[in-house]
């Protein structure tokens, strides 16, 4: 089935996003204000009965302001709406945690949950964008490499006939350099020795924890 979607409001904090609007005012000066949201991209292998939407709202929504959460877009009435999410050929750990406690929850049919980021960017009356401002803009809003633009509603996470990757642990607790070596010998993305261990101390001596296969390919 096609995936659902379910918003709340704001993603960034007021300042972070008054941070990110002066950023964006420098690039582009007909830009007067930003507004910002979440979309809960939800795959299920069925449509949920009232009950268990009512688990789930209850996870995704802020509970002390439940007027911020809902099932349209709050954003879209007064600018250009871009929106970015994670890369969908990778579930992330954000998502395999959620996913844990839908289950948890009792919500067994839900399969992945990825949430993206939604810009209402408004412009001064009667300003338009051409193309490049707009390439600045998505430039400036996410990480080529860790997301991309959600053009239009995501309908499946599949972007081919391929599954997305499984979230997995990469044993450094355990073996080491030796679990970063086989990983990026296995993704061959290239990791160098120096970095390895940089990446070895940080997750055992700082986090005290073995990274996600998903965190590694944010860094490699």
């Amino acid at each position: 089935m096609s995936l659902m979607h379910m918003y709340r409001e704001p993603a960034l904090t007021d300042f972070r996003t008054q941070y990110l609007l002066a950023m964006l005012k420098t690039a582009i000066p007909q830009i007067i204000d930003l507004r910002t949201e979440w979309c809960f991209n939800v795959d299920a292998e069925r449509p949920l009965i009232p009950a268990e939407q009512a688990i789930l709202d209850s996870l995704l929504a802020q509970t002390f302001e439940p007027e911020k959460y809902g099932f349209h877009p709050f954003l879209g009435e007064n600018g250009l709406v871009l929106e970015f999410g994670p890369n969908r050929q990778t579930e992330t750990s954000w998502s395999s945690n959620l996913v844990s406690a839908c289950h948890a929850s009792g919500l067994g049919s839900i399969k992945r949950i990825e949430r993206s980021q939604r810009y209402e960017v408004v412009l001064a009356p009667g300003a338009v964008l051409d193309n490049n401002q707009i390439q600045i803009l998505s430039k400036l809003l996410h990480d080529p490499l860790l997301e991309e633009p959600y053009l239009v509603p995501l309908v499946t996470f599949v972007t081919d006939d391929r599954e997305p990757d499984p979230t997995f642990t990469i044993p450094v607790l355990e073996k080491g350099n030796n679990a970063i070596r086989e990983f990026s010998e296995l993704r061959k993305n290239g990791l160098k020795g120096q970095f390895q261990s940089y990446i070895n101390d940080h997750f055992s001596e700082r986090e005290r924890r073995s990274p996600t296969n998903c965190e590694m390919g944010a860094v490699g």
